[in-house]
């Protein structure tokens, strides 16, 4: 456990790493236990013949080990529960990569959207202009959403590093501290032990809450996407678009009309020599 103190406390681990500082925790908090243990008996041991002194030492020896027995349970359960953290270094470098893509698509579309101004005029090219249009917009939203969880992931995960490593390092201190001292030494390390994890512990509350707040912000609604939807490459509204029995509808409609156009049309004489003019039957004096 000598070696806590050589590990950077801003560095990004990889998997290997994080996994040797997890179990640098665990064998530290177990350690820290012998090692406590072991001190306490000699201390009881030293005292014991003495009256008074070596009763109130073993009483005040028993509290402080129920009390290490309680902290060490609750750290490697937190220690279970917490690991997860660590990982959300791998999460951040993954939404980069989707906000860059999504930049990248956004920037494409604007650029063809810009050619597509010089060349197509009129309701169609204006058609055309609104439907590109909300396709961009909605990926530079896309990209700084990711960017934000991007960067949430990123700073869960040097929260759980630092979680990590401040307990290695306060389980190495208070080794280092117990192994010569006495009964009020042994007091005081176990003191200085609790208080520092107590506020590592703190600290990675305050932290994860921060990020947890910037993940919901992500989540409220976006005009960019309407409905909680992307939105539809087109001016025209699925709403407005005619279901297949409708379209169906229509089309016998239509041939009913060119029928009744058929039946009720006669040629008239034109204006001209020669010319015949096919008109309806009604329109002919």
């Amino acid at each position: 456990m000598s070696d806590v103190n050589a590990i950077p406390s801003n560095y990004t681990p990889t998997h290997a790493q994080c996994n040797e500082l997890i179990s640098k925790c665990e064998d530290g908090m177990t350690k820290l236990v012998q090692e406590f243990n072991a001190r306490s008996s000699q201390i009881s041991s030293a005292t014991g013949g003495i009256p008074l002194v070596g009763e109130a030492t073993d009483e005040m020896l028993k509290e402080a080990s129920k009390l290490l027995d309680d902290t060490y349970q609750k750290v490697m359960e937190y220690i279970r529960e917490n690991v997860v953290f660590v990982w959300f270094y791998d999460l951040g470098p993954a939404w980069i990569s989707l906000a860059s893509q999504a930049g990248e698509m956004a920037h494409e579309i604007d650029l063809l959207k810009e050619d597509e101004q010089k060349a197509w005029q009129g309701i169609a090219g204006g058609a055309y202009k609104s439907g590109v249009s909300n396709q961009s917009t909605a990926l530079a939203e896309l990209q700084s959403l990711a960017n934000s969880i991007s960067s949430a992931c990123t700073w869960t995960g040097e929260a759980g590093i630092t979680f990590f490593f401040a307990l290695a390092t306060a389980a190495v201190g208070a080794i280092a501290a117990i192994v010569t001292a006495g009964a009020v030494g042994l007091i005081v390390a176990l003191a200085v032990l609790v208080a520092t994890i107590g506020i590592a512990v703190s600290l990675l509350h305050f932290a994860l809450e921060a990020q947890a707040r910037s993940l919901e912000m992500v989540l409220e609604p976006s005009e960019y996407f309407p409905g909680a939807k992307w939105p539809v490459a087109t001016t025209m509204k699925t709403s407005a678009a005619p279901s297949a029995s409708k379209l169906h509808q229509l089309h016998e409609e239509h041939e009913k009309h060119e029928e009744h156009e058929e039946s009720t049309s006669v040629n008239s004489p034109g204006l001209f020599p020669g010319e015949v003019v096919v008109g309806r039957s009604q329109d002919v004096a």
